[in-house]
């Protein structure tokens, strides 16, 4: 054997070798990322529509909402505020930032086959839907790749039956 015309064979092959197990580390653990952060916009969702059927109506509907007659009454929309409780709820779910006023909407619709005929308001269904979530790509700024690269996440909704949409305060 020739070793001479060997020397350092070894060392390029780890180095193709060790790039390619790097950046199949950094995606797995960037698509990890990409995965929790779509999960925890699901659960947000999810806990802010439960806040909304068992509180008061969000401040931007309340007069389309107290106006809807059912069966056949139209559909009320509104974006949320900034201080909307429904938000701080669905906040407390994710990163700091991640969902903003901008991304959520909520509807108040009749629930067809729903309820009692004596009920002296309409059981409403309520959605909440976000949309317009971004992840930021967070492999590509650690390895000084810039931070411009993002991926909107698909909108997500999440529908119940209200119940009261009232919020009790002690006297």
């Amino acid at each position: 054997m020739n070793r001479a015309r060997e020397s350092g064979a070894a060392l390029v092959e780890m180095a193709i070798v060790l790039i390619i197990f790097l950046a199949l580390v950094f995606a797995i653990i960037e698509f990890s990322l990409l995965i929790f952060n779509y999960s925890r916009v699901i659960e947000s969702t999810r806990a802010g529509v439960r806040y909304a059927i068992v509180n008061n109506v969000e401040a931007g509907c309340a007069s389309g909402v107290a106006n809807i007659t059912c069966p056949g009454g139209a559909a009320v929309s509104c974006s949320l505020a900034n201080s909307s409780l429904i938000l701080a709820e669905m906040q407390k779910t994710v990163q700091a930032g991640v969902i903003e006023a901008g991304n959520v909407d909520i509807t108040y619709a009749c629930a067809t086959g729903a309820g009692q005929s004596e009920r002296p308001t309409p059981i409403l269904l309520v959605t909440v839907t976000v949309t317009g979530v971004e992840h930021h790509f967070t492999v590509p700024g650690v390895i000084g790749l810039g931070d411009e690269l993002t991926l909107t996440l698909p909108a997500q909704s999440a529908t119940r039956i209200s119940e009261d949409l009232y919020t009790y305060t002690a006297p």
